[in-house]
């Protein structure tokens, strides 16, 4: 019977657990120790192994609750940390400068202004290595050129 008891609760653990290792084996392991922990307790005694059925079903909805309730104080993603972030963002006092195509413009390549290289997209048109460009605008990271 203390047998049918111990199983139940490294079911409980293991489940717990599950939420903070995924993958799924530990949530296997722990339905397969409860319904050890069932079985035992049913071969022991078909009234105990019933209690126990109900026992551990009532407290794996409230370890269940317990780990979401954890999870959710934990805060994966850094919100304070990205306020004003810009994934990229083009000069916009390069807009009206002469510049000339170091890799070809397919419409996307590369630029050289000033001696610096920068991403370029053509205005949907081919443009040769060589070529000069005038830069119209912009659009995130990306010189637009004609």
């Amino acid at each position: 019977m203390i047998l049918s008891f111990v199983l139940g609760a490294v079911a409980l653990l293991v489940l717990f657990l599950e939420f903070f290792l995924p993958g799924g084996i530990m949530a296997a392991l722990g339905v397969l120790l409860a319904m050890g922990s069932v079985a035992y307790a049913m071969i022991v005694d078909l009234r105990l192994g019933m209690a126990v059925l109900v026992i551990e079903t009532l407290v794996s909805f409230i370890v269940i609750k317990l780990a979401l309730i954890t999870l959710k104080k934990k805060k994966f993603d850094l919100e304070n940390d990205q306020t004003g972030f810009v994934s990229g963002d083009f000069d916009k006092t390069m807009i009206g400068k002469e510049g000339v195509v170091t890799k070809d413009l397919k419409p996307a390549g590369f630029i050289e202004i000033d001696g610096k290289e920068f991403q370029a997209l053509s205005m949907g048109h081919y443009v040769r290595k060589d070529s000069k460009v005038v830069v119209v605008n912009g659009e995130g990271a990306h010189l637009i050129v004609r």
